[in-house]
């Protein structure tokens, strides 16, 4: 029983999290409520995982879970590499912004000797 507890605590401050957060990422921030919502639920409905697990011709749901929580994964780890490569992205354009703003022209010789001499 007490483990039931402590997951729904976290599971709760997950989806407490993401519902600070869904004012700027809105998609992310439903899909991990509605996640956390269905962990607590399946946190205290245990064996409901092993019926939908037999269902699906999965031998155990905690199988089940662990096949989940794969997926999961693999779709979070897409989701950081394409940010990062989005960021990746930015910074190399911002590098090339500041190396063209910031650039500084060697004056020719000839042109800075013709601008000091008064023309006549």
């Amino acid at each position: 029983m007490s483990i039931q507890i402590l997951l729904t605590a976290c599971f709760g401050a997950v989806a407490l999290y993401a519902l600070a957060q869904h004012s700027r990422i809105r998609i992310i921030a439903r899909g991990l409520i509605v996640l956390s919502l269905t962990a607590i639920f399946f946190v205290w409905n245990p064996g409901l995982t092993s019926t939908i697990a037999s269902y699906l011709g999965i031998g155990r749901g905690t199988d089940l879970v662990m096949y989940f929580l794969f997926v999961l994964l693999v779709f979070q780890l897409l989701v950081l590499h394409l940010k990062l490569q989005n960021q990746l992205v930015l910074i190399t354009r911002l590098a090339r912004r500041f190396a063209i703003d910031s650039a500084r022209f060697p004056e020719e010789a000839a042109g800075a000797d013709s601008r000091d001499e008064p023309q006549a």
